[in-house]
C-alpha cells in the first residue's frame, strides 16, 4: 500500500508504532490548489504537517519539473524564489503556503509539443508531471535548507549546485538529522494547453453531529466513528488516510465508495491530541480535514 499521492517519504528517527500514529514532525499531505494548473497559470502549494513535540520548525518546499536529466527550472525560471521557498512555523500542526509563480514558469511551446511528439508518447497526452517536495526541519539544523536561505537572499539563479541538489534530494539525505525531520515528494500535473475538463480537489464534508464541534470529545478503548461525504471528479480512486497524535486509526486507509467514507479512531490513552484525514486521488487531488481530540 502506498502513501497518499507521497511518491517518496522519509521521516528520521524512530518511527511510530502504527504507520496512522504520529510521534514525531510529519510532512501529511502536499496540496495544490488547484491541483492541475494550465501553463502559465499559478497555483498554491501547501504543505500540512504534524508537529507534536512543538518544535520550531522551518519548511522548505520545492518543484521540479523533470526534463532530460534536470529540473526544466533550472533552464526557464530567472532566479531560486521562483522554485523554492522558505517558512517558518512554529507548535502544532500548521499548513504552510508558497505561490508559485507561472506554472510552468512558463512551460515553452518547444518543450510542450516536443512530449507531445515523443516517440513513445501516447496518443493523448493529457499533463506532464510536476514534482513537489516539502522538508520540515528544525529551525538551523538542515544544512540544504541554510543553502537554499543564502541563494534565496542572494537572488540566485536556480542552476548550479543548489539546483542540483534540489534536483536529487539523494545527495543530501544521509546527512540530516536524525530527529524532527521529515521529507516528502507527490507529483502534480500541468494540464494541456487545451485540456478545458482539470481535476480538482475532493470536496469533503463531514457527517456527524460532533464535528461541528471545536474539539473532538470521546472515550477511551471505545472506537470512534468519522464519517464523511466526499465528491470529486475521480471520485471512484479516493482514498482517505488517517493520522492522529494519540491512539491509532484501525485500518491505514479507506476507499470512497458511493461518494461516502467511514474511518474507525482507537483512542487507546487518555490526553489530548490532534487528528487529519486526508482525502487523495489518483490525479494529484488533495483535500485535509483535521480536529484537535480530547480523549477522557
Amino acid at each position: 500500500m502506498t502513501l497518499p499521492l507521497l511518491l517518496a517519504t522519509l521521516a528520521c528517527g524512530p518511527g511510530p508504532i502504527h504507520l496512522s500514529t504520529i510521534t514525531d514532525t510529519r510532512v501529511i499531505a502536499i496540496q495544490g490548489s488547484p491541483p492541475e494548473p494550465g501553463p502559465g497559470e499559478t497555483t498554491r502549494l501547501t504543505a500540512t504537517v504534524a508537529n507534536p513535540r512543538e518544535r520550531e520548525l522551518e519548511i522548505l518546499l520545492w518543484t521540479c519539473v523533470p526534463w532530460e536529466g534536470r529540473c526544466l527550472e533550472e533552464d526557464t525560471l530567472p532566479s531560486l524564489s521562483d522554485q523554492a521557498g522558505i517558512v517558518s512555523v512554529a507548535g502544532g500542526s500548521a499548513s504552510t503556503s508558497h505561490r508559485v509563480p507561472d506554472v510552468p514558469w512558463p512551460l515553452p511551446e518547444a518543450v510542450l509539443d516536443g512530449l507531445l511528439a515523443a516517440e513513445d508518447a501516447p496518443a493523448e497526452i493529457d499533463s506532464i508531471p510536476v514534482q513537489v517536495s516539502a522538508l520540515a526541519c528544525p529551525r538551523n539544523e538542515c544544512d540544504v535548507v541554510n543553502r537554499v536561505r543564502g541563494g534565496l537572499r542572494r537572488d540566485d539563479a536556480t542552476g548550479g549546485s543548489i539546483g542540483r541538489d534540489l534536483r536529487d534530494p539523494r545527495r543530501w539525505m544521509v546527512d540530516l538529522p536524525l530527529r524532527s525531520v521529515s521529507l516528502a515528494t507527490k507529483t502534480l500535473r500541468i494540464a494541456r494547453p487545451d485540456q478545458d475538463v482539470r481535476n480538482r480537489n475532493p470536496v469533503v464534508e463531514a457527517r456527524w453531529l460532533a464535528a461541528r464541534d471545536d474539539v473532538l470529545v470521546m472515550d477511551r478503548d471505545v472506537p470512534y466513528e468519522l464519517a464523511f461525504f466526499v465528491d470529486d471528479p475521480d471520485r471512484d480512486t479516493v482514498r482517505a488516510y488517517g493520522y492522529t497524535t494519540l491512539g491509532r486509526f484501525h485500518d491505514r486507509s479507506e476507499e470512497v465508495e458511493d461518494n461516502a467514507v467511514r474511518l474507525y479512531l482507537l483512542p487507546e490513552e487518555a490526553g489530548r491530541g490532534e487528528l487529519w484525514v486526508v482525502f487523495e486521488d489518483d490525479e494529484g487531488g488533495t483535500t485535509v480535514w483535521e480536529k484537535d481530540i480530547r480523549i477522557r
